[in-house]
């Protein structure tokens, strides 16, 4: 079977976030720097790494100026600082499975605003995988409250997915990935100050880890995006949790119990049933 192009790179994008995020995990846990700190980092790691190549750009510096680039950039500056806050307290599978409600809320504000195509049997697959995050997450009345972080940062990075999508036109991959670097850099920075850290050459390495895995991540995410429908792609968001769950493994030794492993495999299941021919039949809408 040939894998398509663009589910590969989604693939790839998936495998390299919860990665920046681990990273992040253990400069809160293991060296009590500030989620905020962390956060701010990974912005600024991006922005440096990215800016070489675009501050000749006037086309960039004019994404800078449009309230849509800026809208699409303080979602996920806030999707990503909620998620690293949740993990202050919550192991990384765990807030990773909330935060998959987020390819649930891009499908429907896809279909919703930008009028892309929906399906019965893609919306079920959809519908299938979030109901796989609940059997991972086991959300009860005596949960760790922060769970409410990683559900802010679902919806914030639900909306940011949509964004990605419907702004791709606006520039190159490397021009948006630019923007949302800098934005996040200039919010977070007054924060960053109050809770900035003693630095040491572990903290260096894992702010790096963290700032350059999450980078390369999120432009291999844009550049997906800009070869698919965001109703395609959604479903593979979720494989970040399985390398959020290999990662929560070999980094921390947590490991899952029967009723999340379970989870995962439909989570599986039905993100590679939506793509599949199988989801386009029936169309309960033409857009």
């Amino acid at each position: 079977m040939v894998i398509r192009r663009d589910i590969l790179i989604m693939f790839v994008a998936m495998s390299l976030i919860p990665l920046g995020d681990t990273a992040g995990k253990l400069l809160s846990n293991n060296f009590g720097v500030s989620p905020f700190f962390i956060s701010w980092a990974r912005f600024a790691t991006g922005a440096l790494v990215l800016l070489p190549f675009v501050y000749r750009d006037r086309q960039f510096f004019r994404l800078l100026m449009d309230k849509r680039i800026i809208a699409r950039g303080l979602a996920i500056t806030a999707g990503i600082t909620c998620i690293l806050y949740s993990f202050t307290s919550l192991p990384i599978t765990t807030g990773f499975s909330i935060l998959f409600i987020a390819p649930l809320i891009s499908y429907f504000l896809s279909v919703i605003f930008l009028k892309e195509q929906i399906t019965r049997l893609r919306t079920i697959f959809v519908i299938g995988g979030f109901v796989g995050v609940l059997m991972v997450a086991q959300p009860s009345a005596t949960a760790d409250p922060y769970l409410i972080f990683a559900v802010m940062a679902g919806v914030f990075y639900g909306s940011f997915l949509t964004m990605s999508r419907a702004f791709v036109h606006l520039g190159s991959a490397v021009q948006l990935t630019s923007s949302q670097m800098v934005i996040g850099t200039v919010v977070l920075l007054p924060l960053a100050l109050v809770h900035w850290p003693e630095f040491s050459l572990e903290i260096t390495g894992l702010v790096a880890v963290s700032g350059i895995a999450s980078l390369l991540g999120n432009i291999l995410l844009i550049i997906a995006y800009g070869m698919a429908p965001a109703t395609r792609l959604a479903p593979f968001v979720y494989f970040q949790i399985v390398a959020a769950t290999v990662l929560g493994l070999v980094v921390f030794g947590h490991w899952p119990n029967t009723l999340a492993c379970l989870g995962m495999v439909l989570i599986i299941t039905c993100g590679v049933l939506s793509a599949s021919p199988l989801a386009n039949a029936n169309p309960k809408t033409e857009r």
